[in-house]
């Protein structure tokens, strides 16, 4: 794409020579189908624990990461390891807006 891109720079006059001509690529390959990081049976192992269906914590982590920490590297695809050395300070808020003008403030994590 950008050897099409510079070859239009070159015809149009902006460039005097494509930088890009003669290097090849490995090719188009397909993306691999990433499979999912849970099973099925991983999922029902995690969320009928006692922490989502009573509520309860764990003695040495009482708080919120052994409910949290799941979730979180179920829609972020991190590792627990990884999302366990995550300090308030990585949690950013970032506002956008919305294709309907609405402007709409979020918490993101931010490394």
């Amino acid at each position: 794409m950008l050897r099409a891109l510079l070859a239009m720079a070159v015809q149009a006059k902006i460039i005097a020579t494509n930088p890009a001509s003669g290097i090849k690529t490995e090719g188009n390959r397909e993306r691999e189908v990433q499979t999912p990081s849970f099973s099925k049976s991983d999922l029902d192992a995690i969320f009928s624990a006692l922490v989502y269906s009573e509520g309860k914590r764990p003695k040495p982590a009482e708080g919120e990461a052994a409910y949290w920490l799941p979730i979180l590297a179920l829609f972020t695809d991190a590792r627990l390891e990884e999302l366990g050395q995550l300090s308030p300070n990585d949690v950013k808020t970032e506002t956008y807006t919305t294709v309907n003008e609405v402007e709409v403030s979020v918490p993101v994590i931010s490394t």
